[in-house]
């Protein structure tokens, strides 16, 4: 790995983690049953969905962010995102009790697409300027 695809990698991890902070704070001003469930981790189902639609978000936005500051055609976005459900994988064990088991499978399960489809695709962008 270069430096500059290991200094990509931290940049899109930098970028997802504040999307997902962000995206948190807001859909918990937005949605005051959303922030009460937050303090105990008690999700409705529309609620968890919600979390998986965001995650992929974020996760999407990571993907781009490392694409473009790697300046490839997206094997750093699918490092990326091995690296995340890994370490995602290492946590869900952690917190498996609090959320249903479809939860944690559907989340694991589409990081690594999500950033493979998405650095692919903005890397392609990219190299075809």
């Amino acid at each position: 790995m270069t430096p500059r695809v290991g200094v990509s990698i931290l940049g899109g991890a930098a970028v997802g983690i504040i999307a997902a902070v962000l995206v948190s704070a807001i859909t918990s001003r937005v949605w005051p049953a959303y922030g009460v469930a937050e303090a105990t981790r008690a999700y409705t189902f529309v609620m968890l969905v919600a979390r998986l639609v965001a995650g992929a978000v974020c996760m999407a936005a990571s993907a781009w962010t490392t694409t473009r500051l790697a300046g490839d055609t997206g094997r750093a976005a699918l490092a990326l995102g091995t690296l995340a459900c890994l370490g995602s994988t290492v946590h869900h064990i952690r917190i498996w009790p609090a959320y249903p088991a479809w939860y944690h499978v559907v989340y694991l399960s589409y990081l690594v697409p999500v950033s493979a489809f998405v650095g692919r695709r903005s890397g392609r962008a990219q190299h075809a300027r």
